[in-house]
């Protein structure tokens, strides 16, 4: 989705001295996606910067749902109808995941063996430390009471991919009885367990650990589908400044600790899908697209590879007494910005054209698709 923001063909390009047509793509949305992964970054790096940020921070995850919802019905569904199998869908879906999922378990993996290595006391145990590994890269969940009883212990924030994943691939197995009376159904059906969830937690901080599986599965559900009706319906707002939205992405997750779940239950079930309207309606500036670009490219990457981090750079902060600890989490979210860039350029995008032509030989996917990135 990286390049000119329009619902209808780009202009003709010249290329190879043909003409030829660019394909539909949504750089509101992107960037949009970016600014929300910075701020899950910001939220997350609490305990490094000693003041949260961000209190709202988790709600950028249901817009990743929304928007995956979204882009992957508008990028997939004819494929689907007509030649493609879910099987083909998977792959093609995995692919697109695995690599970062695996560089993020991989820096995750890796702190967890210097803790044992060095006989720390935080260490898991050797047989619980590799049962973790094994199901990490099988992309399974193995949650650890030692680490908070997150799915994903060697990298939390990797709950919300997981449930991506899942969510795409029963699209695709049950799209051809996905009528959008029956997709109203659905989200329906996820609203209301979200707001019974949500209200019984007081928060829709809900789905990273194990006993939070229901909370996230009804986040996902209901966000999911609320992006394909979008899509199918085709639902638009009237023009709205992108730097807006933007900035109305940021002042959800700044908004007070205190508001509480009445405004998550809000901002999820108005704010959210009328967002990925308007941003699906958006049109930015020629001097803007370059950063609308990057903001896209490296939404993914910097969402992937954080959650290890941050308690690297926990302990690191732990040696440097006399820096402020904001000053450090702006640090990292600087080098974190760098790092996702050269990510998507030099090891991620390479890898997955390589994969695609292994997996699907002939086949290019329609668009950047996964929500985080």
């Amino acid at each position: 989705m990286i390049g000119q923001d329009t619902r209808r063909a780009g202009r003709p390009r010249r290329a190879g001295g043909q003409d030829v047509v660019t394909k539909p793509h949504f750089l509101t949305l992107d960037a949009m996606r970016g600014v929300a992964a910075i701020t899950v970054v910001l939220f997350h790096g609490a305990r490094l910067a000693g003041v949260q940020t961000m209190p709202h921070g988790y709600l950028a995850v249901d817009m990743f749902f929304a928007l995956s919802g979204f882009v992957i019905s508008r990028a997939y569904d004819r494929r689907l109808a007509a030649e493609w199998t879910p099987l083909h869908f998977f792959r093609l879906r995995l692919v697109r995941f695995y690599p970062l999922y695996a560089l993020g378990l991989a820096i995750g993996a890796t702190r967890e063996l210097l803790l044992v290595a060095t006989h720390n006391h935080f260490a898991l145990p050797v047989p619980l430390l590799f049962g973790a590994l094994a199901a990490g890269a099988l992309f399974l969940p193995f949650p650890v009471g030692q680490r908070g009883d997150y799915l994903f212990a060697m990298n939390p924030p990797a709950w919300s991919l997981f449930y991506e994943l899942l969510v795409n691939i029963g699209y695709a197995l049950v799209f051809r009885w996905l009528t959008v009376r029956t997709l109203v159904a659905i989200a329906l059906a996820g609203l209301a367990a979200i707001w019974v969830l949500g209200i019984h937690a007081g928060t829709l901080e809900l789905g990273g650990t194990g006993a939070q599986w229901p909370g996230g599965a009804a986040r996902t559900i209901f966000a999911f589908s609320v992006g394909v009706l979008i899509n199918r319906l085709d639902i638009r707002t009237r023009a709205v400044p992108p730097w807006l939205l933007l900035a109305l992405v940021v002042a959800i997750g700044a908004s007070p600790a205190h508001w509480g779940v009445a405004f998550d239950l809000a901002i999820v079930t108005v704010v959210v899908p009328v967002m990925i309207a308007a941003g699906a309606s958006a049109t930015v500036g020629a001097r803007q697209r370059g950063l609308f670009a990057f903001l896209g490219a490296i939404s993914f990457p910097i969402y992937a590879i954080h959650g290890p981090l941050l308690p690297i750079a926990e302990m690191a902060a732990q040696r440097l007494p006399g820096v402020p600890r904001p000053a450090l989490l702006a640090a990292l979210v600087a080098a974190l910005l760098v790092a996702a860039w050269l990510l998507e350029l030099l090891y991620d995008a390479p890898l997955r054209r390589r994969l695609r032509h292994v997996a699907m030989p002939g086949v290019t996917p329609s668009a950047r698709t996964t929500s985080s990135g």
